[in-house]
């Protein structure tokens, strides 16, 4: 009697199809379900494993999608017949990091709250602000990377590390080259960047 396909098994067939099939046809329909099963199997894990982080779901596939998507783009799966086995590590990771440091976030407004006449709520509501401020400066910042750079490879650069927020080390990666490498190449596109921008009156970025 052949055994029922797991839920894994489904995701590995149609993310390989996904990935090696010629036919477009094939390849989109595959994305459709692949997504689908993906979603299940992540909540499925989540159930299991992190069960109290089931009310931030949305957040952490949505991450994950991302995550998958950069990463098969960037050659940095590795396998088309397992994938399965990496994203279970990839979400594993993913968790543990999320973990670290919404605990050291924790540690800090305990710590804040008592040398200060804020309550915890109320630093929640700091941070969200902040974070806002935050995303509010990276479109800025985007902007003018896209107006001002004139070098696509630069300007894809100063994208991915500073918009995107990818590690030098991943970079250097992708780039075939060394963190050194990557870091100078930064400084340069960054140099060039403020030069431009000062001529039209702006201040220091980046």
């Amino acid at each position: 009697m052949i055994p029922k396909p797991t839920l894994s098994d489904i995701v590995n067939l149609h993310y390989y199809r996904w990935v090696t099939s010629p036919n477009e046809s094939v390849r989109y329909q595959s994305l459709k379900v692949f997504y689908s099963k993906l979603r299940s199997l992540t909540r499925g894990i989540l159930y299991n494993k992190y069960r109290k982080k089931l009310r931030i779901f949305e957040d952490i596939f949505s991450d994950m999608i991302y995550k998958v998507c950069y990463s098969k783009q960037n050659n940095l799966i590795g396998t088309t017949d397992s994938f399965c086995s990496w994203y279970r590590k990839a979400l594993t990771n993913y968790m543990t990091n999320l973990n670290r440091d919404r605990n050291r976030m924790k540690r800090v407004m305990i710590e804040y709250e008592s040398n200060s006449l804020h309550t915890i709520d109320e630093m929640e509501e700091i941070a969200s602000y902040e974070y806002y401020l935050r995303e509010e400066r990276l479109t800025e910042v985007n902007d003018i990377i896209n107006i001002i750079m004139k070098n696509q490879k630069d300007r894809q650069l100063l994208h991915e590390r500073y918009i995107l927020g990818i590690p030098e080390i991943e970079l250097a990666q992708k780039y075939g080259t060394t963190e050194n490498g990557i870091k100078s190449r930064l400084k340069r596109a960054k140099k060039q960047m403020q030069v431009t921008y000062e001529t039209i009156g702006k201040t220091e970025f980046l």
